[in-house]
């Protein structure tokens, strides 16, 4: 159990005011467009709403702004927090459905270079702090969520490390927190602030400022669904639109002793 009486806080947001505070968030494409393909749907500025507190990313069938699909939306603070070490928390309720992928992680702009070769992870990392693809995998995974560690940019030289998959409670019906510290020595995973599992994967870990991404999405590829990992979501035509619900994020740093 991680004991934050140890720790100071450096980064909050607890999504209490009337629509994303652009000081600390920004929304999260490849091209910096307000619409663009990702995997089996799009992403869209649209989806991310602040409501009574609370961040929802919304994924859902409709006539976008690309025209009829589904949408989803990411947001990151990539370029205007990014943070060397600490320990990292989000509050959520997951998405409900199959098909659905929500996450919650932390990377460096080196990752997403094809061909960047981070030095084992040193000079930057990707940590899924968690990844929802599991609603209707059945009753072993269906409250699970999976933790990774990927260094060394985008394919060819990708390396990643599948951490496990982890229980949490009721995690599309009530809120759970899903955290990392990340220190010199290695990464440590939480679970409502009890570990769930730690790693140095690959060559120690990184040592350079890196930045949140709270993302939604659906599986497949070019705008259209597929059969991945979340399963296919056209497989049940009719769903209702899914939140992915933050309650908050945090970022401490460690008081030295």
């Amino acid at each position: 159990m991680i004991d934050l009486s140890r720790w100071k806080l450096v980064f909050a947001d607890d999504f209490n005011g009337g629509g994303l505070d652009k000081t600390k968030w920004r929304f999260r494409t490849e091209s910096g467009k307000d619409c663009e393909v990702r995997r089996g749907g799009y992403w869209s500025r649209d989806q991310a709403i602040v409501r009574d507190g609370r961040l929802i990313l919304r994924t859902e069938h409709k006539d976008g702004p690309a025209g009829p699909g589904w949408y989803a939306s990411a947001v990151t603070t990539d370029g205007l927090f990014s943070h060397r070490y600490g320990y990292y928390e989000a509050r959520c309720i997951l998405p409900k459905g199959e098909g659905f992928w929500a996450s919650f992680w932390i990377q460096s702009n080196n990752m997403r270079i094809p061909g960047k070769d981070t030095g084992g992870g040193l000079n930057g990392a990707e940590l899924d702090i968690f990844e929802a693809p599991y609603y209707g995998r059945g009753p072993e995974l269906h409250s699970r969520v999976s933790t990774a560690v990927h260094v060394d940019g985008a394919p060819p030289l990708l390396q990643s490390k599948h951490l496990g998959d982890f229980p949490a409670a009721e995690p599309y019906d009530r809120f759970n927190t899903y955290g990392v510290e990340w220190n010199e020595s290695e990464y440590i995973f939480y679970i409502n602030r009890k570990e769930t599992c730690r790693t140095r994967f690959l060559k120690g870990t990184s040592r350079v400022p890196e930045y949140m991404i709270l993302s939604a999405e659906i599986c497949g590829e070019n705008a259209v669904p597929g059969r991945d990992w979340a399963g296919l979501v056209t497989d049940h035509p009719g769903m209702p639109p899914a939140d992915f619900v933050v309650d908050y994020v945090h970022v401490y740093d460690k008081i030295p002793e």
